[in-house]
């Protein structure tokens, strides 16, 4: 059995991100969550189980996931067993379910924040407004 499986890499982990919704940009143009943010009484997701259970949630099997992943099947199902584990789930859609609904909190509170900045950006614009108007 031996391999990396002990090393714990802290690059290997999903960080933290700079706000608590916000997502951090990962490669191509894709956007990754936070697995502290998705699961927040889980256990941490590496990277690669992320990836896999974000891959696993649009519908891919382990051979898709495996191909699309750069790596072999048996590391996906790896992967997806840890995943389950570490959320405390016990089949592949719980962890899907739970990811979809996790994700929808998180688009939610995202867009409550949105609207949060867009009124504060307002009131300044209506406040500089009244200034331009008492100037004039």
């Amino acid at each position: 059995m031996g391999g990396k499986r002990g090393t714990s890499a802290s690059s290997n982990k999903v960080g933290p991100v700079g706000e608590s919704i916000a997502p951090a940009a990962l490669h191509a143009g894709r956007v990754r969550y936070d697995a502290d943010e998705l699961f927040p009484k889980a256990e941490r997701l590496t990277i690669r189980e992320a990836e896999a259970l974000e891959r696993a949630a649009e519908g891919k099997d382990n051979a898709d996931i495996a191909a699309s992943m750069g790596t072999g099947k048996r590391t996906v199902e790896t992967y997806i067993s840890q995943v389950l584990s570490k959320l405390y789930v016990h089949t592949r859609a719980e962890a899907i379910a739970l990811y979809h609904h996790a994700k929808e909190r998180l688009l939610v509170a995202e867009n409550d924040r949105l609207k949060a900045k867009i009124e504060a950006l307002e009131a300044k614009i209506t406040a500089l407004r009244r200034q331009l108007r008492r100037s004039e």
